[in-house]
């Protein structure tokens, strides 16, 4: 499975968190993201997923990186720019709040959803590391 995640930094490269609503991860910080729908493209379901939660029209800038959990999920994330100023909360999480890097680093891990994985994307984003997005090839045969 295959999951599609957004880093949204505001002017002041505040970084967009969501509180999830799922009852597993209840309250736990989170990116932007979710699960790719059957025959999606990996770039239109990130899109898809930060419209969804946090009602945002956005553009992928660079993928920060692919990585692969121990649960066997595979997880995308990349960074953005939007367009719309407003972010307004969307049924699927609890609330929305913009952070610094150095307030999320400041997050107890319990508050958190897979905080080794948030950390590690993180110091990724912090260390520079951008790859361009034409660098996914999604190939479907027509």
């Amino acid at each position: 499975m295959i999951g599609v995640s957004t880093i949204i930094q505001n002017r002041d490269k505040e970084i967009l968190l969501v509180q999830e609503r799922k009852p597993a991860a209840y309250g736990k910080f989170n990116l932007p993201g979710g699960h790719l729908e059957a025959g999606e493209k990996i770039t239109v379901g990130a899109i898809r997923e930060a419209r969804e939660e946090v009602n945002l029209e956005i553009e992928l800038e660079y993928l920060i990186g692919l990585y692969h959990g121990n649960s066997g999920m595979n997880f995308v994330f990349f960074t953005t720019s939007f367009r719309n100023q407003a972010v307004a909360q969307k049924s699927e999480i609890l609330d929305c709040s913009w952070f610094s890097v150095e307030a999320l680093r400041a997050l107890k891990d319990d508050h958190i959803l897979n905080p080794h994985k948030f950390l590690m994307i993180m110091d990724d984003l912090v260390a520079g590391r951008r790859y361009p997005v034409e660098i996914i090839r999604e190939i479907y045969n027509n």
